[in-house]
């Protein structure tokens, strides 16, 4: 409940990622799968979405591989919650295949794709919802033509049917949420908000272009979390074949032209004055970071990418014959270029996913589960940021290593807590003094577990403070990690 109001729950993706982390038993393998698999999906249902607008196989199939791999796909990699559209691009193609064949089968389809998506995350399935009625208005008449109401009345039942539950949840929560966030819709919305400069950046370790060339300018662009994740330039290849294939196609196919300018303004957030006020309108806090509108500008471009392609591959094969067949392979190679890096980089706080061996093993020895908190702990605080990688708080490491260990935690929550977390988080300030010690001990915490190396400022090093105290008892020290009963 504590975290539902803010749509950062995705259980369908907590299963996807469960099924990869039981037979691997490791975070690293398992999210590897885990993104392979998502990814596949999302090429997947891009590859059935602009097979209807293509002549060519094996054009549908270059620009279904190539979606996920944009520099602004690769770049939001741990928000796996915004860039998974398999559901609402399957909605989307059965719907469009509706309206285009007439068949009302289609649309019930499309409307239990479209429910499901709430499953895999609150964010894209409100982002969707705004494509589908993008859809609806622009085919209107078309739709009343096809469809009885008892066929829309069908539809909206699948709809209703399958995301009613986690909905209900969503919408009981939104207005009562009992949390706790750092972050202000309007602080979060203003730092999201895409400018123009950020199309011209790339990520780290371009093949083509170098990211010191890329434009930082202003106080929204200090934290790595919102730098990294506004890498929005797509290549040159992309939007050029793309804008060949709106020439080509314009007038069957002004829906996405529409998606296109909709989610692009979406993603400017604030800096477009008509939309600032919109993360507080009633569940306005779903478009909070705004730069996540713009996959979904990128997915009506990739729908232009195809039929551009197509147009070229269909004009050398009338000169060229089977030289065509590599066209599509060539254009999709260039579009990997400008967008992946090679090597992906890798950062030094991938060894400490795990917590230490020594830590786990202290803890083998007792039958039941104790309660711990980890030291040092602040649910604001920031690992040092010595690299191009937004990585959270210690306190996100603790609540992963908790995985590992198998004991009962009482810190291990980053950004959006329950308010109970605060009172805690009041004690562990207070550290080293008696009166925190049995604040904690009343609370139900048995054991403080210290690590050296993650203190950030000196008001955190009260190591030497507990060692002096009398009201905690050191049971284990070695390298960077020492453990006090209390």
């Amino acid at each position: 409940r504590n975290f539902v109001a803010y749509g950062e729950n995705c259980f369908g993706l907590g299963l996807i990622f469960t099924a990869f982390k039981i037979p691997t038993q490791g975070d690293h393998w398992a999210y590897y799968f885990f993104l392979v698999t998502i990814f596949s999906l999302n090429s997947y249902a891009v590859y059935r979405l602009v097979r209807d607008y293509v002549r060519t196989e094996s054009v549908a199939l270059v620009a279904g591989a190539a979606f996920p791999l944009t520099g602004f796909s690769l770049a939001n990699l741990d928000d796996a919650n915004c860039i998974f559209v398999f559901f609402p691009v399957m909605a989307l193609h059965y719907l469009l295949r509706a309206l285009k064949t007439g068949e009302t089968r289609l649309l019930r389809r499309a409307a239990v794709f479209s429910g499901v998506q709430i499953w895999f995350g609150m964010y894209v399935f409100v982002f969707q919802f705004i494509v589908l009625a993008i859809v609806g208005l622009v085919s209107r008449k078309r739709l009343m033509e096809l469809a009885r109401w008892k066929d829309l009345g069908a539809a909206l039942a699948c709809y209703i049917g399958s995301a009613a539950p986690i909905l209900v949840l969503y919408v009981l929560n939104h207005f009562e949420p009992d949390l706790v966030s750092p972050y202000e819709n309007p602080m979060s919305r203003r730092l999201s908000s895409l400018h123009w400069y950020h199309f011209w950046n790339v990520l780290p370790g371009n093949l083509l272009y170098s990211s010191a060339t890329n434009v930082y300018t202003t106080e929204a662009d200090a934290s790595l979390w919102y730098s990294l994740r506004k890498t929005c330039f797509p290549g040159v290849v992309l939007p050029v074949v793309a804008l060949l294939g709106v020439l080509w196609s314009f007038k069957g196919t002004k829906t996405f032209l529409a998606i296109f300018f909709v989610f692009l303004a979406l993603a400017f957030g604030t800096n477009l004055f008509a939309l600032e006020g919109i993360a507080e309108i009633p569940f306005g806090t779903y478009f909070r970071v705004a730069s996540r509108a713009y996959l979904f500008s990128l997915l009506a471009g990739f729908v232009y990418f195809a039929v551009g392609t197509d147009f070229l591959t269909e004009q050398v094969r009338r000169r060229w014959g089977r030289v065509a067949a590599g066209v599509p392979v060539v254009i999709g190679l260039a579009f990997v270029v400008e967008n992946v890096p090679f090597p992906l980089p890798s950062y030094d706080y991938a060894t400490t996913l795990e917590p230490v061996e020594s830590y786990r093993k202290f803890f083998e020895k007792f039958e039941e589960r104790k309660i711990v908190a980890d030291l040092p702990s602040d649910y604001q605080a920031r690992l040092p940021q010595s690299d191009s990688l937004w990585t959270y708080s210690r306190d996100a490491l603790y609540m992963n290593w908790q995985a590992y260990h198998r004991q009962i935690i009482v810190g291990g929550i980053n950004s959006y807590l329950p308010r109970s977390r605060i009172s805690v988080d009041g004690m562990i300030q207070r550290l080293p003094a008696p009166e925190a010690i049995a604040g904690l001990k009343e609370f139900g915490v048995e054991f403080l577990v210290f690590h050296k190396k993650f203190i950030l400022f000196p008001n955190e090093d009260v190591l030497s403070g507990l060692k002096a105290s009398s009201a905690a008892k050191l049971e284990f020290e070695d390298g960077d990690l020492a453990i006090f009963s209390i």
